[in-house]
């Protein structure tokens, strides 16, 4: 699993979208200085305006992690401010305004963009809802100690207590593997073995999940041949063999995939984890800014509009 910051996406987004306006506020700060006070002054009210500038980028980020949705306000003093805020929109779409006000002047930005689930610093875990449907998931098979399938198929929830060791040699699972960590949240620990031939299709008590097994290493030999039709989440997935894994993969460590191992439209477009599963962040994508009318009278005092000259005897 690519490690990466806890933060959702949009968290980083905003932060970004929100540079450009105290930017705005740091060129405010030192022009004003250049206009009417001695270089030193400069030099002093540049470093106050960089100070500003980075608490703003700190405050953006904490603010928001606090609470997401809701409006935040920096006041910066002498009628300087920056709000952002981010709301839903539709569905997995989101909407960030952020607001700056300088010396009676307001500047905004306007952006919309869709959200998608991605792996941080944990695995992911499943929600409460998947919990209780793995719990009362029929059939319903639990493993513990040292257990095999070999020339089999198999239908249902198969449970691994900690401690388990589960071989499978060419098997058809027609449902998902979980092991009891996933449901407690306890350290566990299992193995799962695979040989042969092993397809695993989930079934409609987990949608979308071939394994989530947090505490498992898994592991084939070369002969495994396998398909995974579902997202797999275990503490180590080592397989030399062949196949394809057509889900998502999280694990503590880095997979370790040998070249007959597929992942279909890995890499492409991101895919998204099952509903079932809570990663924890959120990746952006799909950004679009909202074009703002300007009106006839202010372009006219945009063209006319001419800079301040600076004092004569005032700086170097």
């Amino acid at each position: 699993m690519k490690r990466g910051r806890p933060d959702a996406g949009y968290v980083l987004l905003a932060t970004l979208l929100l540079t450009t306006l105290i930017a705005s506020l740091v060129m405010t700060y030192s022009r004003h200085a250049l206009l009417s006070i001695d270089s030193s002054s400069v030099n002093m009210a540049s470093q106050l305006a960089q100070d500003a500038a980075d608490s703003g980028f700190a405050w953006a980020k904490q603010s928001l992690r606090a609470d997401a949705g809701s409006t935040t306000r920096l006041d910066l003093g002498d009628g300087r401010s920056v709000a952002v805020s981010v709301g839903s929109a539709a569905g997995s779409l989101r909407e960030i305004d952020v607001d700056a006000t300088s010396e009676g002047t307001s500047q905004s930005l306007q952006a919309t963009f869709e959200v998608y689930s991605v792996t941080g610093d944990r695995l992911p875990e499943l929600t409460s809802a998947a919990k209780t449907a793995v719990n009362a998931a029929t059939p319903m098979i639990v493993l513990s100690g040292a257990s095999s399938y070999t020339s089999s198929e198999i239908t249902g929830m198969v449970l691994l207590r900690t401690g388990t060791s589960l071989t499978l040699q060419d098997v058809i699972l027609d449902g998902s593997i979980v092991s009891e960590a996933a449901l407690t949240g306890g350290a566990g620990g299992v193995t799962i073995n695979l040989r042969g031939g092993v397809q695993i299709r989930p079934g409609a008590a987990l949608p979308g999940c071939a394994i989530v097994a947090p505490d498992a290493a898994i592991a084939g030999n070369g002969s495994e041949r396998v398909e995974m039709h579902g997202a797999i989440v275990a503490a180590s997935l080592a397989l030399p063999g062949s196949g394809a894994l057509h889900g998502e993969v999280a694990c503590a460590g880095a997979p370790v995939l040998g070249a007959g191992i597929d992942r279909p439209g890995a890499g492409r477009a991101p895919r998204s984890w099952p509903t079932a599963l809570e990663t924890g962040s959120s990746g952006v994508g799909r950004l679009s800014f909202t074009g703002t009318a300007v009106r006839d009278a202010e372009k006219t005092a945009i063209r006319a509009y001419s800079f301040p000259t600076r004092r004569p005897g005032r700086g170097p």
